[in-house]
C-alpha cells in the first residue's frame, strides 16, 4: 500500500511540477525574447544567482537534515518537541539571512565582480543595482526551505509544489513590465514572487497545527544533532556553489550572454529534472527515512530500485532526444524576438552537453537521498568534493575544445562519476542492493531508447520534406511517433513501469 501510495504522489506531483515548469519556460522565454542573450539578461542572471549561492548551500543542508531529525523527534518525542525544533531552525535561519544582507549591502560591488569577472563597466553596474535588490528575497528562500520538508515531512507534498506556479507567472510579469518601465521593475517582481510562494506555503503549514514562535532557547540536543548531519551537506554544497561561481566567471570571459547561454539549456535540463526526477525523489525520501528507522532493509532497498528504474525509464528516452535534437529544440522554444542565430548556437551547444549527464543528474538524486536517509550526509558531501574537482579540471581542458559547450560537458561528466561512486559506497554500507533482476529490465530500456532514437530521426527527416519550413510541426509529429513507439515498445517487451504509468493515468 505504502508503494502504490508513493507512486500516486510521485505522479501526482509529476502533474503540479509540469505546470510550475510550463510557466517556468513561459517566464525564460519572455526573458529571452525582450533581452536575448545580452549584458542585462546576464546582469539579471548574476543577480539572481548572488543569493542563492549565498543561502542554497544552507536551505539544502536544511531540508536533507530536516526530515531524518524531525521524524526522529517523532518517534522518540512527540509533535510539540518535533515542532520546537522546526522554530528553533527558523530562528537561526533569519538570524543568518539579517547577517548576509547587511554583508552583501556592503560590498556588493566586490561580490559581484568575484560572480562575473568579465563583465565590462556598465553591465557590472546594472548587476550591482540588481543585487541589491534580490537580495532581499533571501528571508523567503529561508522560511520557504525550512516549511517544505516540514509539510512533506507531515504527508503534505501539494501546497510547495503549487505555490511555485504564481512565483513563476509574477517573474514572468515582472519582465514584460520592465521592457516599459525600468529594468529594476523585474528584480523587484522576482522578490516579490518570492514573498508570494511562501505566503501560500505558509496557509499549508497552519493546515497541521504548526505554530511560529521565535522564542525559546537555542541550546537544543536536536538542533547540534541537525547541525552535525547537516555541516557535510552544507560543506558539500558550497562546493557546489563554488562550481557555478566559476562556471559563470568563465562564461562571462568566453562570450557576451554566455551566462544567459547557460543559463537557458540548465532551464531546459532543469525542467526534466523538476518533473521526473525531484517529483518521484520528493516523494519516496521521507518513505525511505521511515523505512530504514523501522529497520525494513530490504524494502528500503526495494524502494531505491524502484525509484531508480522509474526515472531511467522516464529520463534515458528524453536525454538521447534532447541530445539529438538540441538545435531544434533551442530554435522552437527560444528563437524569437532578441534570441537571434548566435545566441540558439550557444544554447544548444550547451544544452546538447548537458544532456549526456541528464541521467547522471537525476540518479545522484536517488542515491543521496538514500544515504541521507541512513542518517549518512558524510558520504555525499566527499562525493560531491570529489565530483566538484574533477569538473574544475574538466573545465578548463573542455572549454579549450567546445567553448560554453565545454562547461556542460564537463558537468555532465562530472555528474556520471559521482553518480557511480554513490552506488558503490552504498553497496559497501549497505550490501547488495539485490538488483539483479533490475539488470534485463534496463538492457530493454536502453535498447528501447536507442531505436526510438533512430526512428524519430528518419521520421523528422520525412516529415520535414512533407511539411516544409514547418520545424514546430514537424518536429511535435515526431515526437508524437517517438513517443507511441516507446511505450509500445515497453508494453511488448513487458518494461514494468510503462504499466504502472498506465495505471496511475488511469486512476
Amino acid at each position: 500500500m505504502q508503494k502504490v501510495n508513493m507512486k500516486k504522489m510521485a505522479f501526482l506531483l509529476m502533474i503540479i511540477t509540469l505546470l510550475s515548469k510550463v510557466f517556468g519556460f513561459c517566464r525564460d522565454l519572455v526573458l529571452s525574447y525582450y533581452y536575448g542573450v545580452s549584458e542585462i539578461s546576464d546582469a539579471y542572471l548574476v543577480s539572481q544567482t548572488i543569493p542563492t549561492v549565498i543561502f542554497d548551500f544552507l536551505a539544502i543542508g536544511i531540508s536533507t537534515a530536516f526530515i531524518p531529525i524531525y521524524t526522529k523527534i517523532l518517534k522518540h518525542e512527540n509533535k510539540k518537541s518535533a515542532d520546537k525544533f522546526t522554530n528553533l531552525l527558523l530562528k537561526l535561519a533569519m538570524m543568518f539571512c539579517l547577517v548576509m544582507v547587511v554583508l552583501v549591502l556592503i560590498f556588493t560591488k566586490q561580490i559581484v565582480s568575484v560572480f562575473a569577472s568579465g563583465f565590462d563597466e556598465s553591465t557590472l553596474e546594472i548587476a550591482v543595482r540588481f543585487t541589491r535588490i534580490s537580495i532581499f528575497g533571501i528571508f523567503f528562500t529561508a522560511l520557504i526551505s525550512i516549511f517544505t520538508p516540514y509539510l512533506q515531512v507531515n504527508n503534505k507534498f501539494i501546497g510547495p509544489a503549487v505555490a511555485t506556479i504564481p512565483l513563476n507567472i509574477i517573474v514572468m510579469l515582472s519582465i514584460v513590465l520592465s521592457h516599459f518601465a525600468t529594468l529594476e521593475t523585474m528584480v523587484i517582481g522576482t522578490v516579490f514572487a518570492s514573498f508570494v510562494q511562501f505566503f501560500i506555503i505558509r496557509r499549508s503549514v497552519k493546515s497541521t497545527d504548526f505554530t511560529v514562535s521565535l522564542s525559546g532557547s537555542l541550546n537544543n540536543t536536536y538542533i547540534k544533532e541537525f547541525s552535525l548531519a547537516a555541516f557535510p551537506v552544507i560543506l558539500g554544497t558550497s562546493v557546489n556553489q563554488l562550481n557555478i561561481l566559476i562556471d559563470q566567471t568563465l562564461a562571462s570571459q568566453v562570450s557576451v550572454g554566455g551566462i544567459s547561454a547557460l543559463n537557458y539549456s540548465n532551464r531546459l535540463i532543469g525542467f526534466i529534472q523538476g518533473i521526473f526526477v525531484l517529483s518521484i525523489t520528493t516523494a519516496v525520501f521521507p518513505m525511505f527515512s521511515k523505512l530504514y528507522l523501522q529497520n525494513k532493509i530490504a524494502e528500503y532497498k526495494k524502494s531505491i530500485i524502484d525509484s531508480t528504474g522509474l526515472i531511467i525509464f522516464m529520463v534515458l528516452p528524453i536525454s538521447l532526444i534532447f541530445m539529438f535534437f538540441s538545435t531544434e529544440i533551442v530554435t522552437i522554444l527560444f528563437g524569437r524576438g532578441q534570441f537571434e542565430l548566435e545566441a540558439v548556437t550557444l544554447t544548444s551547444e550547451t544544452l546538447h552537453f548537458f544532456s549526456i549527464g541528464l541521467l547522471g543528474f537525476g540518479l545522484r538524486e536517488v542515491f543521496s537521498r538514500a544515504f541521507y536517509a541512513l542518517g549518512d550526509t558524510r558520504t555525499p558531501m566527499i562525493n560531491a568534493t570529489l565530483g566538484i574537482v574533477v569538473k574544475i579540471m574538466l573545465n578548463f581542458v573542455f572549454i579549450q575544445f567546445f567553448g560554453i559547450g565545454g562547461l556542460a560537458l564537463a558537468t555532465s561528466i562530472s555528474a556520471i562519476f559521482t553518480t557511480l561512486l554513490l552506488i558503490f559506497f552504498l553497496r559497501k554500507k549497505i550490501g547488495s542492493l539485490e538488483a539483479k533482476s533490475f539488470a534485463g529490465v534496463f538492457t530493454k530500456i536502453v535498447g528501447i531508447s536507442i531505436a526510438m532514437v533512430v526512428i524519430t530521426k528518419f521520421s523528422y527527416s520525412f516529415i520535414l520534406t512533407i511539411v516544409t519550413a514547418k520545424t514546430l510541426v514537424a518536429f511535435a509529429l515526431t515526437l508524437i511517433v517517438g513517443v507511441i513507439f516507446y511505450l509500445i515498445a515497453s508494453l511488448l517487451l513487458k518494461v514494468p513501469y510503462v504499466k504502472d504509468l498506465t495505471n496511475l493515468l488511469k486512476r
